[in-house]
């Protein structure tokens, strides 16, 4: 252990060359020999070389891989509460981030309790949030930059407003510091941030699926009732206009008033309303859904001769999608947009590339918007500007539009070309999209099992995989990946996956479960069916009133098709073990369901037994040597069957008067055998030859009259017997 560490630390500490590749051991040796021999009696120090402060940290990181059997880091606790569904683990996360928000609450409730800085230097990110400020505090201008930096807006206005009264000088950059905050935060204090379980566990998979939809954007937030931003409109969504956008629809009121925007104040406040002041109001409008007065901004600086920054254009761009509902006149906007800076010299961003190509892909699926997007990334290219994760994803969203409909590859092809091998880098905030999207289209659009592995691949490389940032990523990109590898690789490569990923790195929802079960029962991996049912309980499977009797339904059915014939004492085993397993978590008794209901608190057993489940766990039990536990699951459908959707099927029966002959218990016998002939069981009549062929056994007088009756019936039977379903 000693030594490993020591060698992890000689590798942090080893020189490296001027590419910052590792100088070998054999160049540094013959470089101290030479060393040596030029002066002998001198030591020479070696120069010092800059490292970055986490390098020892990278250097002990880079010996570590992912390892699948552990949990995630969010979920290291006591081995019995790691949770494994995926609801366990949306629960968990947001318990935690709960905890957060009650520590942060008594951080801002009693910070004079808690302010305490022993750190050298100090770290204000780790001390409680500053609420208050001594009444003698001096209003100037470092006491507002004081109050911007712990983001409250109104102090810091409000220290502005003391110190103009005092007469304290306050310098413009200070000023625009402050309107541009203002514009941020909407004329409002900082909000506080989410914990990272909550965005991990909160955030959606609406907008993950393949239907794009445009952001819904918040209204700039009035400060009082009937107050206005800056602009005196108010914005009101309402429902979306034909495609996919969310229209905006912008009305002005005569009765706002105006005198409350901390933004419009400091606007006028401003001696120079210089393009920078401009630039930051019109972003900050389109940032809180104001598009068409940040439009209005924009033909004011126009007017102005003022020249708006790449930020700027790239806010107009994106506001496009809510300012012009027809499509082609969306382009023409655009074009215009890219015009003017080209004029005024402003050189284009990535994220204006990526806001064009956001609008791309509402538009049309055309070829023409195809090709324009890949203009778009041409002229990124010859700018030297490397398309982000974001900007790929919106190329595949234009070319892929639709689920379901077959593609050409090509696109992709490129696409996974273009970054396999490389480490990515965060660049814009949608890039955790990417490989959601991508396997999406993949399973939906293409159906191809190389490029899935391709795409893996890909996520594996280095620190990649953390671009699955969220809950929603990670289920919607493995769900796809397994939809893919069950419909065209092979049974052994998907069961090793299976065992790779899933519950810690993944934990399949019942569609997939659904999918998984079916492949099982294609391939007959016996062997997987006790693997199967302790997934189905692991993943919650059993709480929800419909897919509880699915699963069940469909792992029994499975088990009936794969036990008949001989089967290893082994395998008889482990499935009586399911079948006590499967009354354990759903008990057959409605006052037990709604004991153990009561006494859990949580929908775990809600299920609704049919009588064909009952058949197929009662012959289950018969197969695995389990007589005692079938005649259980008899006692509790025979004196309520009527109440059962269905019948048992026949060899079910059949098969337990049979197991009661061999038992010579002709009393139990008779009693399954008047259930089939109530039933109008096809196989009553074999089973009463069965009984009768048996001269050993002492049949009473009523017994014998049942026997006779059975045996005598020629014709079908008039009672109508009720289909056998199946809740699969």
């Amino acid at each position: 252990m000693f030594a490993r560490r020591a060698s992890l630390f000689a590798l942090a500490l080893r020189p490296h060359g001027p590419q910052g590749r590792m100088v070998s051991n054999a160049s540094n040796s013959k470089q101290t020999a030479k060393t040596a021999q030029s002066s002998p009696d001198k030591i020479q120090i070696p120069n010092k070389i800059e490292r970055s402060p986490t390098a020892i940290l990278e250097a002990i990181a880079s010996t570590i891989r992912k390892d699948h059997s552990a949990p995630d880091y969010m979920f290291a606790d006591d081995p019995y509460l790691i949770p494994t569904s995926s609801l366990q683990k949306r629960s968990y996360a947001l318990a935690k981030a709960s905890g957060k928000r009650a520590a942060r609450h008594f951080l801002a409730k009693y910070p004079n309790l808690l302010f305490k800085d022993n750190a050298d230097p100090s770290i204000p990110a780790y001390l409680p949030p500053k609420t208050t400020w001594p009444e003698t505090m001096e209003p100037n201008e470092a006491a507002i930059f004081d109050c911007m930096q712990w983001g409250k807006l109104d102090k810091a206005y409000e220290t502005y407003v003391k110190a103009k009264q005092e007469g304290a000088r306050v310098s413009e950059e200070c000023k625009l510091a402050l309107f541009e905050l203002a514009c941020f935060f909407n004329s409002s204090d900082m909000e506080e941030e989410e914990p990272l379980e909550e965005k991990w566990a909160k955030k959606g998979v609406e907008d993950l699926k393949g239907k794009r939809r445009v952001q819904s954007a918040n209204a700039w937030k009035r400060r009082v009732p009937l107050a206005s931003c800056a602009s005196g409109l108010v914005v009101q969504p309402h429902g979306r206009q034909p495609a996919d956008v969310h229209a905006l629809r912008v009305v002005t009121d005569s009765a706002v008033d105006r005198s409350n925007s901390i933004a419009d104040k400091m606007l006028e406040e401003l001696a120079d309303k210089s393009e920078r002041a401009y630039c930051s109001l019109l972003k900050g409008l389109v940032k809180h859904g104001n598009y068409d007065q940040a439009v209005q901004v924009y033909r004011k600086m126009r007017d102005a001769k003022l020249v708006p920054d790449s930020q700027a254009y790239a806010a107009l761009i994106g506001a496009v999608l809510y300012t012009q509902s027809e499509r082609e006149e969306r382009v023409n906007v655009i074009t215009g947009y890219l015009k003017e800076m080209s004029k005024h010299g402003v050189a284009p961003t990535l994220e204006v590339f990526n806001q064009f190509l956001r609008v791309l892909s509402f538009g049309p699926k055309t070829n023409k918007y195809q090709n324009m997007a890949l203009s778009v990334l041409r002229e990124m290219k010859k700018l030297h500007i490397e398309p982000s994760l974001t900007s790929w994803t919106q190329l595949l969203l234009i070319f892929y539009p639709i689920d379901g409909k077959e593609y050409n590859s090509s696109v992709m092809r490129t696409v996974l070309s273009e970054l396999t091998g490389k480490e990515l880098e965060w660049r814009h905030p949608e890039d955790a999209e990417f490989f959601p999207i991508a396997m999406r289209k993949i399973a939906a659009c293409l159906n191809d099992v190389d490029l899935a592995y391709e795409l893996d691949a890909l996520l594996n490389h280095g620190n990649n995989a953390a671009m699955l940032s969220s809950f929603a990523h990670v289920s919607l990109y493995y769900t796809n990946l397994f939809d893919v590898l069950m419909e065209l690789e092979t049974f052994d490569k998907v069961v090793a996956l299976w065992e790779q990923l899933v519950p810690n790195t993944y934990s399949p929802n019942r569609f997939t479960m659904k999918n998984f079960i079916d492949l099982v029962d294609r391939c007959g991996a016996v062997q997987l069916i006790p693997r199967l049912w302790s997934d189905v309980v692991s993943f919650d499977g059993l709480s929800r009133a419909t897919d509880g009797p699915m699963m069940v339904d469909r792992l029994l059915a499975i088990m009936i098709k794969h036990t008949e014939g001989d089967l290893a004492d082994e395998w008889k085993s482990k499935f009586a073990e399911i079948v006590v397993g499967v009354q354990t978590r759903c008990p057959l008794v409605a006052e037990e369901q709604n004991d153990r209901r009561e006494s859990r608190g949580r929908a775990l057993n809600r299920m609704e037994w049919t009588a064909p489940m009952l058949g197929n766990l009662l012959l289950i039990a018969l197969r695995c040597n389990g007589f005692d536990e079938a005649w259980k699951i008899f006692e509790v459908f025979s004196p309520k069957r009527a109440s059962f959707v269905g019948s048992p099927s026949g060899r079910s029966l059949a098969a337990l008067v049979a197991a009661c002959v061999d038992r010579e218990d002709v009393g139990k016998a008779t009693s399954v055998l008047e259930a089939m002939d109530d039933l109008a069981v096809e196989e009553a009549k074999s089973s009463a030859q069965l009984l009768r062929g048996r001269a050993d056994l002492a049949l009473q007088e009523g017994q014998r009259a049942l026997i006779d009756r059975i045996l005598a019936r020629k014709d079908k039977p008039v009672k109508i017997r009720i289909a056998e379903t199946s809740l699969y």
